[in-house]
């Protein structure tokens, strides 16, 4: 423990000085006063008269040097008790309105005196807080540290800490103590400046989550944010800026260069630049070709200021922009724009108003106008006055409401010649989906229209030659069949009568005639049935049909036939609901055609006609034979009119190669599928399939 030295102050030496005064001239009085008394006395009365004189001068003396050291005394100390208590007022009217907390704590932490402000800050009275030690104002966790905090102050006279205090009602707030020792009488007090902080707390806290929201906004950026120090070695960059060029956060502890992070061929503009912004000046370019740590080169734009510190420079803060994509968009508008100029198409451009703002080359070499001649014009000045107003209007109506308008015009070139052209007019929308302008991509038909009407013409003697040959067809029909029947009917009734002459030698000759009379039959049906696909003039109609009954009468049709070859013709179904919407001739022609097939292309075995659904609950009709089978060469040319395997004279099988054909294009006309699955020399299974 440290002894203090004692300062006396200057009533206490004056006082002192007094007392040595007197003393001295007391000394002297005694030493002299007998001696003067002796010699100035005649007898021994005389002296005693002397001594007498001498006592009463001495008290006289000495009275009055105590009346004036009294009346000293007291005049000071009036003035000293009048400063005091000046003071005191002065004191109590600080530690009364001042804002701070003040207490002058005993060394055991006994508050001895406490200001208005404290008592306000902890909800105690006066008597209250007197009676309280400073750790019943302490919260448990701080009050662990306060012993040595104490200690800490004895040592260093004052101490500046934060602390935890709580009121009387449990509310917690922190503070700031300023502290020091003091001594009173000789024993040690502790006085305590204490300031509630508890908005600074909250203005730091604010501040720190300030910071934090900057550095997470910072690190939500896509661009690299970055500080460097004034030799360009990173002091700070976000996490887009790392993955940007492949480094990992931990890696700015490397001493990383800015510099290092541009092709070298860029670094001395780069570092020219940043000397000028040093100096205030402007950057000469801020676009350089950044390189990634796997050697990618990419183009970016950087946006740099000074950090000034001290009215110096210490580095750079900044924005690195990949601009690889900016690229790419401004080459492609650099090929659209090409595209523009070099398309064989006309282009005009137009805003909201239809005033023409740019044409391409095309427009002039096909108008014959400048684009200084129809800028700021209409489009109009191409009207040939050929469409109609109410065509304009339809147009304006449709391209404002944001749509597209296709169609054709007869225009006018700067020559007076007319020209055809068909034209797409389309709006063109900014980010906000606003028209700005209008684009119309216009495409000279004049040739074409003198084609189409050629066409037309074309066409026109094309149905006049098809309704030709239909009535031809249907004339050939009438005149073929009339005298077939005939043939046919007669050749029935000689059959009958010769039969019992000698049946043996005439039943393969009328056998022929009919086979042959029937054969013609069907190539006159083929043909007739082809040529009213080919015409259109085949109608449809669809109705609820009972496929089995189709299947039925078929068998009965072809069973006949079938066992006269030896063939087994049957039947099987593996459903119940035999039902479709369809076309019940055409439906019927198909099987009919694909059941005839199938027994004249087979020698020996069987044709199966099978009714199923398959696993799309469609409707499926298979006809499998046993035949001679189709090779895998032929079964891309299998439905092609007039089309077979094996042709010529010395073919084995008759046939025109309408059959398949027909049965094909029927299918389409019902939304019905054909498919074919043949082998060679192991038969075929042909399959119908009505779709929903």
């Amino acid at each position: 423990m440290k002894f203090k030295t004692v300062k006396w102050s200057a009533e206490n030496i004056a006082a002192f000085k007094s007392a040595v005064s007197f003393l001295i001239i007391g000394i002297l009085w005694i030493a002299f006063s007998d001696r003067i008394a002796s010699v100035l006395s005649r007898n021994r009365y005389a002296f005693e008269q002397i001594e007498i004189v001498k006592g009463w001068f001495f008290i006289f003396i000495t009275s009055l040097l105590i009346f004036f050291l009294i009346k000293r005394y007291l005049s000071k100390a009036n003035a000293s008790i009048s400063e005091k208590k000046a003071v005191e007022k002065h004191l109590d009217i600080f530690t009364k309105y001042v804002n701070d907390i003040i207490l002058l704590i005993d060394f055991d932490g006994r508050i001895i005196e406490a200001n208005d402000r404290a008592l306000e800050a902890y909800g105690y009275t006066k008597d209250e807080i007197l009676n309280l030690n400073i750790e019943n104002l302490l919260v448990l966790d701080d009050n662990n540290r306060h012993a040595n905090r104490r200690m800490k102050m004895i040592e260093q006279e004052s101490a500046v800490f934060e602390s935890i205090h709580k009121s009387k009602d449990g509310k917690i707030f922190p503070v700031e103590a300023s502290t020091r020792t003091i001594d009173i009488n000789g024993k040690i007090y502790f006085q305590s400046i204490i300031r509630d902080i508890t908005e600074r707390k909250k203005s730091e806290q604010a501040l720190l989550e300030s910071k934090l929201t900057l550095k997470e906004l910072l690190e939500l950026l896509p661009q690299n944010v970055f500080e460097t120090d004034i030799n360009g070695i990173l002091t700070f960059g976000n996490l887009a800026g790392f993955e940007m060029f492949g480094y990992k956060p931990e890696d700015i502890k490397k001493n990383l260069s800015i510099f290092d992070m541009i092709v070298p061929e860029d670094r001395l503009r780069a570092q020219e630049n940043i000397q000028k912004i040093f100096k205030g000046e402007k950057a000469a370019s801020n676009e350089y070709t950044a390189v990634k740590t796997d050697g990618t080169k990419f183009p970016v734009l950087i946006f740099t200021n000074p950090i000034i510190r001290g009215g110096k420079p210490i580095g750079i803060r900044g924005i690195l922009i990949d601009i690889s994509e900016r690229k790419k968009i401004e080459e492609q508008i650099r090929k659209l724009s090409s595209a523009v100029e070099q398309s064989a198409s006309s282009i005009i451009i137009t805003d909201i108003e239809g005033k023409i703002e740019y044409v391409n080359p095309k427009f002039t070499e096909l108008t014959g106008y400048s684009l200084n001649e129809v800028k700021g014009k209409k489009p109009s000045i191409l009207s040939s006055g050929e469409t109609p107003k109410s065509e304009y209007t339809r147009l304006w109506n449709l391209i404002l409401s944001g749509k597209a308008w296709n169609g054709e015009f007869l225009n006018k070139k700067k020559n007076g010649e007319l020209y055809w052209e068909s034209t797409s007019i389309s709006p063109i929308k900014d980010e906000a989906g606003n028209i700005t302008h209008f684009i119309a991509v216009k495409e000279d038909i004049t040739s074409q229209k003198l084609l189409s009407q050629e066409l037309v013409a074309a066409k026109e003697k094309a149905e006049e030659s098809d309704r030709l040959k239909s009535e031809f067809l249907a004339q050939m029909s009438h005149e073929i069949r009339t005298p077939l029947n005939i043939i046919l009917s007669y050749s029935s009734l000689l059959k009958e009568e010769v039969t019992d002459l000698d049946s043996s030698r005439y039943n393969s000759i009328f056998t022929s005639i009919a086979n042959a009379g029937k054969r013609l039959l069907r190539t006159i049906d083929s043909i007739l049935n082809m040529s009213s696909l080919q015409s259109g003039n085949l109608k449809i109609n669809f109705a609820k049909v009972d496929v089995e009954d189709i299947i039925e009468n078929l068998l009965n049709e072809f069973s006949n036939t079938a066992e006269q070859k030896g063939l087994k013709l049957s039947y099987n179904s593996s459903t119940k609901n035999t039902f479709v919407i369809t076309d019940e001739y055409i439906a019927s022609e198909i099987l009919q055609n694909l059941i005839d097939n199938a027994i004249k292309y087979t020698e020996k075995g069987e044709i199966e006609i099978k009714l199923y659904h398959d696993d799309l609950n469609r409707l499926n009709i298979d006809v499998r034979d046993t035949g001679i089978g189709i090779s895998q060469i032929y079964l891309p040319k299998l439905f092609h009119p007039f089309t077979q395997e094996v042709g010529g004279y010395s073919r084995k099988y008759e046939g025109n190669g309408l059959g398949l054909a027909l049965v094909k294009n029927y299918a389409d006309l019902i939304n019905a599928e054909i498919k074919v699955h043949s082998q060679k020399g192991e038969g075929s299974i042909f399959t119908l399939i009505f779709n929903k």
